[in-house]
């Protein structure tokens, strides 16, 4: 379980990753990465994500309390699925970012809490808010409330913004959409 709002940001600048260090990351990954970054639908995502958690008896885990506290969590995690704990459970390499550039060094970074405040504009807060609010509550996560009328301007530039990145969004995920057709259809 992450923060909506940092969930938004990474999603924001994973087409950034190439240039942080995803060198093998394809050009056309990197533009359908740009083109699919919404906050009204992520936010909806994020909602039906954490919707199925709350369904069903899983072990939460915060990201947040992970990467501040990974040796404890682990365990906690270990424990629940009946594995010993190791240490070289975190010695794992810190890459993958969108947001910083790879380290290739070993452990457990938590230098990517609370990065939304700085990274993500006053309409793409208001709606990530207005959308998951009363889920990330539940979670622990305090919005800072934007007024109404920013979260209407940011739906209707987002909104918009999605029908005229619609077409390339389409054809940059046609490979993606033909697999989940084939799923749906076979059944």
């Amino acid at each position: 379980l992450r923060d909506p709002r940092d969930v938004l940001l990474s999603q924001k600048h994973k087409w950034k990753r190439k240039k942080l260090g995803g060198n093998r990351i394809p050009l056309k990954e990197t533009i359908r990465s740009y083109l699919n970054y919404n906050p009204i639908i992520l936010s909806f995502l994020w909602i039906q994500q954490y919707a199925k958690i709350v369904e069903k008896s899983f072990f939460t885990v915060k990201y947040e309390e992970l990467v501040l506290d990974p040796s404890g969590l682990v365990q906690k995690v270990c424990e629940f699925v009946g594995v010993p704990f190791s240490r070289d459970m975190l010695d794992v390499p810190i890459v993958g970012s969108s947001t910083s550039q790879d380290t290739h060094s070993m452990g457990v970074n938590s230098d990517n809490i609370n990065k939304w405040r700085a990274g993500l504009n006053i309409f793409e807060i208001a709606i990530c808010e207005a959308l998951c609010n009363s889920t990330a509550m539940k979670y622990g996560y305090r919005p800072i409330k934007p007024t109404r009328i920013v979260s209407i301007l940011g739906f209707l530039y987002y909104s918009l913004l999605f029908f005229l990145k619609a077409p390339l969004q389409v054809m940059f995920n046609l490979h993606r959409l033909k697999s989940t057709l084939h799923i749906l259809y076979s059944n």
